[in-house]
């Protein structure tokens, strides 16, 4: 049986002191934020690429990289960037959503 974690509740918005980055609770938190992130590059036109995670000394969470390798040491690959081919197609054809004046999204599509 495959182990599993308490996935109910992502946490605060916690920023690693050494490093600058979001601190990830788990492999899996750091997993939906790569695909979050992912999303919201193409939703903005932008190509995403492969996302890497590593454990951080400072602070013990997880962190995202667009770095293959640190100091020699490979890093965990956590997301394949899709095929350039089809993000293009996604950022063609599928809307993202609607933003209000305020920087908000509208959920009224």
């Amino acid at each position: 049986m495959k182990h599993r974690e308490d996935h109910r509740q992502r946490g605060p918005l916690v920023i690693c002191e050494a490093s600058g980055k979001v601190r990830h609770a788990s492999v899996y938190w750091a997993g939906l934020a790569a695909r979050e992130t992912h999303r919201t590059m193409n939703r903005n036109g932008v190509l995403a690429e492969d996302t890497y995670v590593y454990r951080c000394t400072s602070c013990r969470g997880y962190h995202l990289t667009r770095a293959a390798t640190w100091a020699g040491e490979p890093q965990q690959l956590l997301l394949a960037a899709a095929p350039v081919q089809l993000q293009l197609w996604a950022m063609e054809h599928i809307p993202g959503p609607e933003i209000d004046a305020q920087g908000r999204e509208d959920d009224a599509q």
